[in-house]
């Protein structure tokens, strides 16, 4: 049964350090985010000032280094970064998993979690335990999920971790864009 906490985990690197700052700030700040929040990148991506911006507001810290190689269009760092990230919750937490160049809106979390609990019983599998929210897919190519933001239960953002490279190294281009 999942908790009634919203966990956040933010993977990737902050580009724009301020303005990942500054939307972490404002989500913080809506009391929406009642578990954990993690920040999961690579070594040497912040410096020790912004280290101690993100550890002031609670933020829970994982940095690693990153794999090698790092795949195509560094598609293997993305999902060890969620691997690692998702490391730090239990399997019934329920976590929105988002870049740190995305913008959300705090007022609209309530909305997402509502949504979410109403429509998250699945249908008919035997692979996840509740249904995982995203918000788009690349269309052309199969099995590719809109990394910006999506949200479910750790043991079902797990079923997403998977290095197989077979599709990308299909003789047809597979998965370039």
């Amino acid at each position: 049964m999942p908790t009634n906490q919203l966990n956040l985990l933010i993977t990737g690197l902050p580009r724009n350090f301020d303005k990942f700052i500054q939307n972490l700030s404002k989500i913080i700040d809506s009391n929406q985010i009642t578990g954990k929040i993690v920040f999961s990148s690579w070594v040497n991506v912040c410096t020790p000032n912004q280290i101690k911006q993100l550890t002031d507001l609670g933020v829970i810290l994982k940095f690693t280094e990153p794999p090698n190689p790092i795949g195509r269009g560094s598609i293997w760092a993305q999902i060890k970064s969620l691997e690692n990230g998702l490391e730090l919750f239990d399997s019934n937490d329920l976590i929105l998993k988002m870049r740190t160049d995305v913008t959300l809106n705090p007022k609209h979390l309530f909305e997402l979690v509502n949504y979410y609990n109403l429509n998250s019983t699945p249908e008919d599998t035997q692979i996840f335990s509740q249904k995982v929210l995203i918000t788009g897919f690349e269309i052309t190519k199969p099995f590719y999920i809109d990394d910006m933001v999506f949200m479910g239960l750790c043991q079902d953002l797990k079923q997403f971790i998977s290095y197989d490279s077979s599709w990308d190294n299909a003789a047809d281009g597979g998965g370039e864009t």
